[in-house]
C-alpha cells in the first residue's frame, strides 16, 4: 500500500481518484480494483454508476463492475443509478425487468443513500491500495449541497 495524499472527484459520469507523487511532484490517477476501467482511454476512471440487483441476495454493483457485467444496457431485474448526476430524471429513472421505476425520490433507495453507498465502495477500495495521509473530496458544484451530508 502506498502512503499518500489523496483526492477523490465524484463526477456525474466518472469518478477519479488521484494521489500525490512526492518523487515526481505531481498528481497521478490511481486505479482501484474492480471499480476502475482497467485499460484504454478511460483507464483508472471509475464510472459513477450503481446497479441494484432485484434478486433474493440484492447485490449492489458499482463502477466498472456495472459496465463489465453489461448491467447498464440490458434489461436486468434491478435498477441503474447515477448517484452524482445533477439531472434528477436520469437518476435511476428507467424501469427494469420487474417494471419497478426507481428514482431519486424512491423510498427504497434515496439519493443520499446511493451517494453514501457509492462513496463507501470507492473509499473502501482506496483503502486496500493506499494508506491515506490526507483526503480531499469533491462533487459537482450544482449538487454539492445535496451530497454534503452523505459524504461527511
Amino acid at each position: 500500500r502506498r502512503e499518500a495524499a489523496v483526492s477523490v472527484d465524484f463526477g456525474g459520469s466518472s469518478t477519479v481518484v488521484a494521489i500525490w507523487n512526492e518523487e515526481d511532484q505531481c498528481g497521478e490517477v490511481l486505479s482501484l480494483p474492480a471499480l476502475s476501467w482497467p485499460e484504454g482511454r478511460n483507464a483508472g476512471f471509475i464510472p459513477t454508476v450503481l446497479f441494484f440487483e432485484k434478486t433474493p441476495n440484492e447485490r449492489i454493483y458499482a463502477g466498472y463492475e456495472v459496465i463489465k457485467a453489461g448491467l447498464e444496457s440490458k434489461n436486468h431485474v434491478g435498477a441503474v443509478c447515477y448517484p452524482f448526476d445533477s439531472v434528477l430524471d436520469r437518476f435511476a429513472s428507467s424501469p427494469r425487468g420487474d417494471g419497478v421505476r426507481w428514482s431519486s425520490t424512491d423510498q427504497n433507495i434515496p439519493r443520499d443513500e446511493a451517494v453514501r453507498i457509492f462513496a463507501t465502495r470507492v473509499l473502501e477500495s482506496l483503502n486496500s491500495v493506499a494508506h491515506v495521509q490526507s483526503l480531499t473530496l469533491t462533487a459537482p458544484v450544482n449538487s454539492f449541497e445535496d451530497h454534503r451530508l452523505a459524504l461527511s
